[in-house]
C-alpha cells in the first residue's frame, strides 16, 4: 500500500512496474477507500500483483534504479531510454514547495 497526502509520485508511472500495478494507492485521507479494494482483491488480483511485483523487483533495488538512471540519461525520449519517464510536476506540488 502506497498512500499520499498531496500529489501521488509514482516511480515507472503508467507501466506495469508502477504501484497501482503492484499494489494499492490512496490519498491519506481516502484510506478506507484503499482498505476496501484490498479486502474485495479476489485471488487472482492477488497473483496477479505478485506476479508483477516479481517481475518489477529489480527496478526497485539500488542497482536497478541506477541503472534506469543510465538508460535515462543515454536516450531520455528514445526507445532505449528505459523506464523511468518524464512528468508535469503538477500545479500542487509547486504551491506545496513554495511554502515550505
Amino acid at each position: 500500500m502506497y498512500l499520499y497526502s498531496d500529489v501521488p509520485w509514482i516511480p515507472y508511472a503508467n507501466t506495469d512496474l508502477d504501484y497501482y500495478s503492484l499494489g494499492y494507492v490512496g490519498q491519506t485521507g481516502n484510506i478506507s477507500t484503499v482498505l476496501d479494494q484490498m479486502i474485495a482483491a479476489d485471488e487472482a488480483e492477488i497473483k496477479q500483483k505478485l506476479e508483477r511485483v516479481k517481475k518489477a523487483r529489480e527496478h526497485y533495488t539500488y542497482e536497478g534504479v541506477m541503472r534506469q538512471i543510465h538508460k535515462f540519461f543515454e536516450d531520455p525520449l528514445g526507445p532505449q531510454g528505459g523506464d523511468l519517464k518524464c512528468v508535469t510536476v503538477p500545479e500542487t506540488a509547486h504551491r506545496y514547495s513554495r511554502h515550505r
